[in-house]
């Protein structure tokens, strides 16, 4: 069989669970390849037997991006594609899929699994944000390794496992997301860079969005913003602020969407 799986990372998390469900699927005999949506490829003349998709979840339902570009670009299948659905986040709770289960439904893909992983908090710009020790980095990984390797092997068998939501919860999910995030692209005027800033452009390089870039001598931030952080973990000086502040930078996996 042979699988795709679309993702969207900020800071790494979402792409360190697409590389542990590659390998688990690799051990089951599987033929898979990975593409983050930022890399906008045509999907129209592929072929595979099954789907698998992975994004950050943001307030406990799934950012907008991931939803506008699987409108744009997945296709009515004439053959029914199995599809397993995940999220990250700092917590377990469970978020509303069965948006995003209507709209592959009427692509003719079937959802099989729908799960949220619980990854180490990289969103470091929140004010309680608390930096990861080790032992709580290294336990929450060892568990989500876990429940990957038991999600897989389901997934093969067709074990139709999901985490259910009620339509009023989803309701609320949905409304709170929409508050949240609704001016979130006004966010871009809290960053700016402080003087270890040395015109690397590597933010300007890495940003999905596009929403940073180097005028002169001069980094500027757009009205693009998507809060994803990856140019503040991302920054080898630390240099980018937010309200005028230095934050912790998140490292554990950013490399894996920088690099």
């Amino acid at each position: 069989m042979k699988g795709i799986i679309l993702y969207f990372s900020g800071t790494g998390n979402t792409k360190f669970v697409v590389n542990k469900i590659v390998e688990e699927f690799i051990k089951g005999g599987c033929e898979i390849e990975t593409h983050s949506i930022e890399e906008k490829i045509s999907l129209q003349n592929l072929t595979y037997d099954f789907l698998v998709l992975g994004f950050p979840k943001y307030f406990e339902y799934i950012p907008n991006n991931f939803i506008e570009y699987l409108n744009e670009n997945l296709y009515y299948s004439s053959k029914e594609i199995k599809t397993m659905i995940f999220s990250t986040g700092r917590d377990k709770m469970k978020i509303y899929f069965h948006d995003l289960e209507k709209i592959l439904l009427d692509k003719n893909y079937k959802v099989i699994i729908t799960k949220n992983f619980q990854m180490p908090d990289s969103f470091t710009l929140n004010k309680n944000y608390k930096k990861n020790t080790r032992k709580d980095i290294r336990d929450t990984f060892e568990n989500t390794i876990s429940e990957i390797k038991d999600i897989v092997v389901n997934f093969l068998i067709d074990n139709i496992i999901k985490e259910e939501v009620s339509d009023l919860k989803g309701s609320i999910y949905k409304t709170i997301y929409k508050i949240k995030t609704r001016d979130l692209y006004k966010n871009s005027i809290n960053f700016s860079v402080n003087s270890n800033c040395d015109k690397c452009n590597l933010c300007v390089n890495i940003c999905p969005t596009r929403n940073i870039e180097k005028i002169g001598e001069v980094i500027k931030f757009r009205d693009n913003c998507i809060m994803c952080c990856r140019c503040v973990n991302a920054c080898p000086k630390n240099a980018i602020l937010y309200k005028d502040r230095e934050h912790s930078q998140y490292k554990e996996n950013i490399d894996l969407v920088v690099n």
